[in-house]
């Protein structure tokens, strides 16, 4: 296990002009069973390793001094450096879980580029993948949504950026588990080296947790390695949204126009030619590169889809989709427009 997981950071690292026998790399980790295995497979490769222990404000905080020094026990033992990354400054006093991966990730970039460290390796697993694709699947997502997580995608705006690579997306949380195991480290009880429980992961009212405990056993026990497939299908799906994204963007330069810096349009006779999930695409694209990307999450695919609809009518009645938070499509008699108000 640890030797598939060797192979994948070595060739994402390599995809990136890295050296293919592997690259210094800052792990985000939290202490738990994840990211303990990554540490312990990265390491018996002997990899130039720092692990990163993320300190937000939205845990209490005795949990989060004893899951650092079962990080800095771990980090010992492996002969890595260890640092602590505050992130709860920036967090606010409710922060969404968006906000704080976000701010997270843009934290463990900057510690890793201030030790010229080009890689952060994450321990997002196989049945976290399917966790994803499920709940965008529930949502209604795209292409986008179904291609899950990527294995690896720039932090950071800067040359080189800073890249995010996950491993071990095609590794089972059972298999996790059991390398943990193997290198004797156990859960929390156990005795011994122990990895790190986060408690909020039983809390049954958020919907990835009720798909981890309640949904996901019914489909592994239908579907032996379920986790797995899913993961293998959201590479395709990637595959799948890579061209479509190339072919809209494509169609953007032909024919798209500035009307403003907040607003986008095109003829609608040029769109009305498109397929109705590349006009969808389209709108997704413009709003990821030329608006604020946050908002990719209130363009779900109903609305987009009656969007596309109306742009294929024959309707020269104007009318105008909301998506929130300032976001709007618009079809013309003979124009498409995408909008973003800025805040008042």
């Amino acid at each position: 296990m640890a030797r598939r997981i060797i192979a994948s950071w070595r060739s994402l690292i390599a995809a990136q002009g890295g050296e293919p026998a592997g690259a210094p790399t800052l792990v985000a980790c939290s202490g738990g069973a994840d990211s303990t295995a990554l540490s312990l497979a990265l390491a018996s490769a002997r990899a130039q390793l720092a692990l990163a222990f993320a300190r937000h404000g939205a845990r209490p905080s005795a949990d989060v001094d004893r899951d650092q020094r079962i990080v800095e026990q771990l980090a010992e033992a492996l002969g890595a450096d260890f640092l602590a990354v505050d992130c709860a400054a920036e967090d606010g006093p409710s922060p969404s879980e968006a906000d704080m991966r976000r701010n997270r990730y843009a934290s463990l970039a900057n510690e890793a580029r201030r030790r010229s460290i080009r890689f952060v390796a994450s321990a997002h697993h196989a049945d976290d993948q399917m966790e994803t694709v499920l709940m965008a699947l529930l949502r209604g997502s795209g292409l986008q949504g179904m291609a899950g997580v990527p294995a690896s995608r720039p932090v950071d705006d800067l040359t080189p950026p800073v890249m995010l690579i996950r491993p071990m997306l095609n590794v089972a949380r059972q298999e996790v588990e059991d390398l943990c195991r193997g290198f004797g480290v156990h859960p929390p009880g156990d005795g011994g080296r122990e990895w790190a429980e986060d408690r909020t992961n039983s809390n049954r009212q958020y919907a990835r947790n009720r798909i981890r405990h309640e949904v996901a056993p019914l489909l592994e026990r239908m579907y032996p390695r379920f986790a797995q497939r899913v993961s293998r299908s959201a590479d395709l799906f990637r595959q799948m949204s890579t061209l479509l994204r190339t072919r809209v963007r494509e169609f953007d330069g032909r024919c798209g126009s500035e009307e403003s810096p907040q607003e986008r349009a095109w003829p609608r006779s040029e769109v009305r030619a498109l397929e109705p999930v590349e006009i969808g695409e389209l709108l997704r694209s413009v709003v990821e590169s030329r608006f604020d990307r946050n908002g990719l999450d209130r363009l779900d695919s109903l609305t987009l889809m009656r969007v596309a609809e109306a742009v294929r009518d024959r309707s020269t009645v104007p009318r105008t989709f909301e998506f929130g938070d300032g976001l709007s499509a618009r079809v013309l008699a003979n124009r498409v427009t995408l909008t973003r108000k800025s805040p008042a």
